[in-house]
């Protein structure tokens, strides 16, 4: 979120809060002595039984109770249900403790409970302390207002559901001195304003914890301050309704923390958003689903953003699936630190963009942006977007490490973007970027890192850079086991001894998987070989070319018994891979054999409805004893076994 919308949402926030002073006229007012269903000892006053028309207080009370209800509270328009209102030059403390029981509180034009120490023009110290059980109904302004204009600190704490139409569900704002804020909602909140708005104009610790459902038309929860932490803990589903953020929180200078366990869905802008002006932290975990939907005004906007403006950290976790379909301006996550410090992204979920990237994270030179996907499809949208964009400044360092099974993708054509900085890719699970999967990695020095027990599927384009390498200990397969597919790989590759080069050939089309490098290649380990419609005859294609030349560092084989294969080096630049079909393989038993003969004649007489049975004898068979088990298991003798043993029981019982 830019600097000026925040400003413009403060001024109106402001204004807002200006005209949220208390209407009271034909309220029971309990300023000493006590009066009516209200009695007062010391400074406390406590109301019980029909304060329908609502209760109002002032100082020198410092304490307010109402409770043990016979009926609603229903005041009439314009009059606050209970309120407890110090605006004269009186630093005190005030405790408003409302219990309404089996009853609720319902008001027009007024605020559910309200309580207010000070003015804009006089400030007054002290502790505001309201505790609300009970359902409120408000038209017009908050459920529970809590304002404090000078030093002190506030706490509002909500067991109850508050509905609208209102204001805000929650407003509870420091306009003066320093001070804390904590709210703590259980209940469900409907609004047509903000769900729960703390908002601290100066220095200090903001703290909201909601356990309920949120519906609100402005921002879900809102959480700033000047100078200080803020923490925002949200259990239940949050939904917004006219282009604002599900969660907000802000700071200056601070530490931001959030926690999010629902699902949130809002159109036009954030479903979370946390941002420090000038130097601090955001710690952000997700856990639930976002849906930033676009309202045909604003741009959908981000999943997740948290933008440090200056020194700082960002981390972020997320464990369910985000989707936006704005425009540019709408990445799934977007982590930003403008001056210095890392960023760490974590992610298991899916992430569908329409308009911009799937991830992006930024850092300046001299600092470390990780990205951490440990499963999941992370798709990124149009105009050179990509599916995890790193776009820091030169000198930067970026990782992305990838664990169990993910695809990356985007509507661009690009799965990766390294940008300007150091780009390293390391994968351990099994990383698909296949269709519309370009690696781009940019004009930094970069790596990609296949680990051992790691599967890379890759798609047309590898560009790490020229000199950069592509070190494979896993499995490289361009296109995928079972899919035919050229990759380009600009830079260099070296594979290991435990290294696996999947190849897919296609006899009936004479093709082949290839691998063109626009540096060196130096091989270990082995090809392993995939057949794909089957048929006779020896056929002889290109596997890998390096322009920078190839070396053969024990290079080997790993093919079924059935098919015939050996691998040369005509050049100082390529690999070709020879084979042919013969399931007649030596070491088979009379049966065996004659089987495999017979299935020769299929595959010279065209393999036809036989290749879902040819296929896996070609493919996923390596050994001489395995292939003559997966013989047996097409022989006769296996059911005339499985018919034997049968009878032999029944002849014992």
């Amino acid at each position: 979120m830019s600097r000026a919308k925040r400003a413009a949402m403060v001024a109106t926030t402001a204004g807002a809060m200006a005209l949220a002073t208390p209407l009271i006229g034909q309220a029971q007012t309990v300023v000493p002595p006590s009066s009516g269903p209200c009695v007062v000892v010391g400074t406390t006053a406590t109301c019980t039984g029909d304060v329908s028309t609502g209760v109002s207080a002032a100082a020198p009370l410092t304490a307010l109770n109402v409770n043990s209800l016979t009926q609603n509270i229903t005041p009439a328009v314009g009059v606050d249900g209970v309120a407890f209102v110090v605006n004269t030059l009186v630093n005190q403390n005030i405790a408003v403790n409302v219990d309404t029981g089996a009853f609720a509180i319902s008001v027009q034009n007024a605020i559910g409970v309200n309580a207010q120490l000070g003015t804009f023009a006089n400030n007054l110290n002290g502790d505001i302390t309201v505790m609300s059980t009970g359902d409120i109904t408000t038209t017009g302004s908050d459920g529970i207002n809590a304002d404090l204009f000078g030093t002190g600190n506030i706490t509002v704490i909500s067991n109850g559901n508050i509905s609208g139409p209102s204001s805000q569900g929650i407003d509870a704002s420091h306009e003066g001195g320093p001070g804390n804020i904590t709210v703590l909602s259980t209940g469900d909140i409907t609004s047509d304003g903000e769900g729960i708005n703390a908002f601290n104009r100066q220095d200090g610790i903001v703290h909201v914890s909601s356990v309920g459902t949120i519906r609100a038309d402005g921002i879900g929860i809102d959480a700033r301050t000047l100078n200080g932490d803020v923490t925002v803990r949200s259990i239940g589903d949050i939904t917004t309704s006219s282009g604002r953020e599900g969660i907000e929180a802000d700071a200056t200078n601070g530490a931001i923390v959030i926690t999010s366990v629902g699902n949130i869905t809002t159109p036009g802008d954030e479903g979370i958003e946390a941002g420090v002006i000038a130097n601090g932290s955001i710690v952000i975990t997700s856990t639930g689903n976002i849906t930033a939907l676009f309202d045909g005004a604003n741009g959908g906007d981000e999943g997740i953003s948290a933008v440090v403006g200056g020194t700082g950290s960002i981390t972020i976790s997320s464990t369910g699936n985000i989707s936006t379909d704005g425009n540019a301006n709408s990445d799934g996550i977007l982590a930003t630190v403008n001056t210095a410090g890392p960023v760490t992204i974590n992610s298991t979920g899916t992430i569908a963009t329409t308009g911009a990237d799937g991830i992006e994270a930024s850092v300046q030179a001299g600092s470390t942006a990780t990205v951490n996907l440990g499963g999941g499809a992370v798709s990124g949208g149009t105009g050179g977007a990509a599916g995890v964009n790193f776009s820091g400044v030169a000198g930067s360092t970026n990782v992305l490490n990838t664990s169990g099974t993910v695809t990356l993708s985007s509507h661009s054509g690009i799965a990766i973007i390294g940008g300007a900085g150091n780009t390293i890719v390391n994968n351990s699970g099994i990383l698909n970027a296949i269709d519309n999967g370009a690696i781009q990695l940019g004009g930094g020095t970069n790596a990609f890192n296949n680990l051992g027990g790691g599967t890379f599927n890759a798609g047309g384009v590898v560009n790490l850079g020229a000199g950069n390498h592509f070190n494979n200990s896993g499995t490289l397969s361009p296109g995928g086991s079972g899919s035919l597919r050229t990759t380009a790989l600009t830079g260099n590759i070296s594979q290991s001894t435990g290294g696996v080069f999947l190849v897919t050939v296609d006899p009936s089309a004479g093709m082949a998987d290839q691998v063109t490098v626009t540096g060196t290649a130096n091989l270990a380990g082995a090809v392993q070989v995939h057949v794909l419609n089957p048929a006779s005859g020896t056929q002889s294609q290109t596997i890998l070319t390096a322009a920078g030349g190839t070396t053969n560092n024990g290079l080997g084989l790993l093919a079924s018994p059935a098919v015939q294969a050996s691998l040369s080096f005509p050049n100082a630049n390529d690999v070709v891979l020879t084979y042919s079909i013969d399931f007649s393989a030596g070491g088979l038993n009379p049966d065996q054999t004659a089987l495999a003969v017979s299935l020769n004649t299929a595959l010279g007489a065209g393999s036809g409805d036989l290749e879902p049975i040819l296929s896996p004898l070609l493919s996923n068979i390596f050994t001489i004893s395995d292939y003559r088990n997966a013989l047996n298991q097409l022989l006769p003798g296996v059911v005339l076994d499985t018919e034997t043993a049968t009878l032999f029981s029944a002849e014992d019982f």
